[in-house]
């Protein structure tokens, strides 16, 4: 777990987890008392992690414990293994051109 940026003026806090590609976002809607979280390009976020916190550090301890049982998502998991493919497939080619 990351946290890219906190903003206790403006409310938010900006987290990235190695298991999403998108970052969480703890945020507090105007008027309201209590932040919630969300992803910064609007995808559903996991149940355990819909509920209301009071403070940001709350939610930041929260989405730590979440990210030790979090598993990656299919498109963070696809994409390390096209990575991993490429990087094989250069050090082959690396290989062969150089015999």
């Amino acid at each position: 777990m990351d946290v890219e940026s906190v903003d206790y003026e403006n409310h938010t806090a900006t987290v990235k987890l190695r298991q999403y590609k998108e970052n969480l976002v703890i945020w507090k809607p105007r008027g309201a008392t209590l932040y919630s979280v969300k992803f910064n390009k609007g995808s559903p976020v996991p149940s355990e992690l819909s509920g209301r916190y009071t403070t940001i550090a709350k939610a930041l301890d929260h989405i730590q414990q979440f990210s030790l049982v979090a598993k990656e998502t299919f498109a963070v998991k696809s994409d390390r293994l096209h990575k991993d493919r490429q990087e094989r497939h250069a050090a082959a080619d690396k290989s062969t051109n150089g015999k």
